[in-house]
């Protein structure tokens, strides 16, 4: 099932690193403006762009960075409180 971009419209840098967190991703390291993590379960890494913790992201950003880096499911932003089921 694809997900809906549209419900998770407005979550915010601190929120989504907070999930990261959730889900068992450790932060490597902080380069500049980008924050690197690594999941412990899967070894699957992920990059976050952060401007400041109440940013939110574009919805192509966002995109991105749930399918391409962490490779959450509709399910998993529902476990990980992103969005309600």
């Amino acid at each position: 099932m694809p997900i809906n971009y549209q419900r998770i419209r407005n979550v915010t840098a601190g929120e989504l690193e907070s999930a990261l967190f959730r889900d068992g991703f450790t932060r490597l390291r902080i380069n500049g403006s980008h924050r690197h993590y690594r999941s412990n379960r899967t070894g699957r890494r992920a990059m976050l762009a952060w401007r400041g913790r109440g940013q939110t992201l574009s919805l192509a950003t966002l995109r991105r960075f749930i399918e391409n880096e962490t490779g959450w499911t509709e399910a998993d932003l529902i476990r990980l409180k992103l969005i309600r089921g």
